[in-house]
Order: C-alpha cells, then structure tokens, then sequence
C-alpha cells in the first residue's frame, strides 16, 4: 500500500472561481482614441478574472480596424456596415457575447479612458453589494479630464421636462449610491440582469438605448449603483453642430433632430411613451417644439 505524503494529505484552499468578463466596445473613425482606451484597458489590475474584448468597427475609413488587430491581436475584431452608430454597434458586439454566458458584460465607450484600478474598483462593489442581497448594475463615473467635473455616470429622474426629466446623478466619493439609470461610457452588466433583459433594444440606433436598457432593469426589480468617485475619463459632447445648439438655423437644427444621433421620430417617441408616463406624447413632441419656437423667436429661419 502506497503511504501519502503529509502534503498531500493537507486540504489544498479551494481557488475561487474565474470571473469571466466581456468587454463591448464599437468605434468609428477616431483610431488614436480608440487605441488609447484599449491601451487603458490593457493596464488594468484584476484578481481572478478574464477578459475577452469584442470591438465592433464600423466599417472606419483611418485606419481603426487594422491597427486595433496589430496592437491586440487578442480582441475578437468584427467589422459593421458603416452605418451602426452606437446603439446598433454595442448591439451586435452584445449580442455576440452574450453567446458565450459571461459573468459580467463591460460596457466601454472608446473615448473613455479608464483609471489602472477602474475595473476592480467597480467589480469590488459589486461584490460588496452581492454580499447584501444586491446583485446591480455597476455604473462607473467619469470625469472631464479638463475641468475635473463629473462628465457621465448615473441618472436620476429629475423635475424637468422632455429629456430634461433626467440628469446626471450626484455621487458619493465615499460609498456607492443608487440611481434611476446610467449612460452606458463605463458599465458593468451582471450575468443574472442580461439573462432576464438580453440585448440593447435594436430600435434605437444611437441614442436612448443605454437609458432605456436601465429604466428597463428597475422596472424588473434590478437595481443599479453608481462608483464610489471618477473610475475614468471623458470628455462630454459639445452642443455644438447638434440639435441643441441655439445658434443654428432652424432647418439646420431640424435637419439634426431628425438625424440618428438627434431625436428622430418614432425612436424618441418610444422611449417617451415607455418610460414618460400618460403625458408621454407631450414629452414625445417637446424637443421639436423646443427646436421650432427657439429658432423662430431667435429669427433664425434658414
């Protein structure tokens, strides 16, 4: 009879399980931006985990596609038809994953550019949350890194009205905070919450689809908590050249309300009439009549 060793007679410690991540990322035309957030990402300090990156290019004329697959040869490459924006693009990268069962699916805007401890400060409270029953959404906030001011993060329903009735959420610098919803620029979706929600809704192109796929979430019991201070970097979008911008003309700003990255009808409409309440189609017509009015009292018709 063979005698055992006392060492393997000795209870090896179980090792925790691999927590298995997909990283959703989609990028047009802005190759150096996108290389810079993966670079951020390539730098971050995990403990236990794995990370597969899906990045959907849509179909970029600088360049992206092929510098993304020399620098990281190890993130999964799809190209789009060149006419994705966001909500189609993290679409089909979400919709590949979810394929495959991870434990989380990292929301990750390429212009966003994550902190060395982003990833693990965001998967530490969402284990400290599970530990109390609470299995959330993880929204991480970011910073302008000009100003230092909170750029994006969670969103509270607020007073106004239109899209004005959410803002961006105060945090805590010290704890993480509930909130109504979030941007999607650095979001952590657990396992269980993309199970019951699956994929972005695909009939929104740009706009709305991160929003709607929160308030979706708390309208199924899932909550959602924002970071404890800034996990990145990220530079909000100018109002400039957009629908909102006042200086316009007003067949320029219809031209971009109109537009996938503006209000355009019926994606607006459905978010209002989903989440706005019985005085949806109100809010439904508010940014057009926002748009009309402020061009005419302006004087600025063409």
């Amino acid at each position: 009879m063979a005698v055992q060793s006392a060492d393997a007679l000795t209870p090896k410690p179980q090792c925790a399980a691999l927590i298995r991540i997909a990283v959703l990322i989609t990028c047009f035309n802005r190759r150096e931006v996108t290389l810079r957030c993966l670079d951020a990402l390539s730098g971050q300090s995990l403990t236990n985990c794995s990370l597969q990156v899906f990045v959907v290019d849509d179909a970029s004329k600088d360049g992206t596609f092929e510098a993304i697959s020399r620098r990281f040869p190890e993130v999964r490459l799809y190209s789009g038809t060149g006419d994705l924006f966001w909500n189609h693009g993290m679409h089909m990268a979400f919709g590949l994953a979810l394929r495959e069962d991870f434990d989380y699916y990292f929301w990750l805007n390429d212009d966003t550019v994550l902190f060395e401890p982003a990833l693990e400060a965001m998967l530490q409270a969402a284990r400290r949350l599970k530990q109390d029953g609470v299995e959330p959404i993880i929204v991480g906030n970011t910073m302008n890194p000009d100003t230092g001011q909170h750029s994006y993060g969670g969103i509270v329903r607020g007073t106004g009205f239109g899209q004005r009735a959410f803002r961006l959420a105060h945090f805590n610098p010290d704890h993480e905070e509930p909130c109504d919803t979030m941007n999607g620029n650095c979001t952590l979706i657990p396992r269980v919450v993309a199970n019951k929600l699956g994929n972005l809704d695909k009939r929104f192109r740009h706009n709305f689809g991160d929003v709607d796929y929160g308030l979706r979430a708390k309208a199924h019991g899932f909550a959602i908590y924002m970071t404890p201070g800034f996990v990145g970097a990220c530079s909000e979008n100018t109002i400039a050249g957009t629908w909102r911008d006042s200086t316009a003309s007003l067949a320029v700003r219809w031209s971009h309300i109109n537009s996938p990255k503006g209000c355009p009808w019926p994606e607006w409409p459905l978010f209002a009439k989903r989440h706005l309440g019985p005085f949806w189609f109100l809010y439904a017509i508010s940014p057009f009549a926002r748009v009309i009015c402020g061009s005419l009292l302006a004087g600025r018709f063409r």
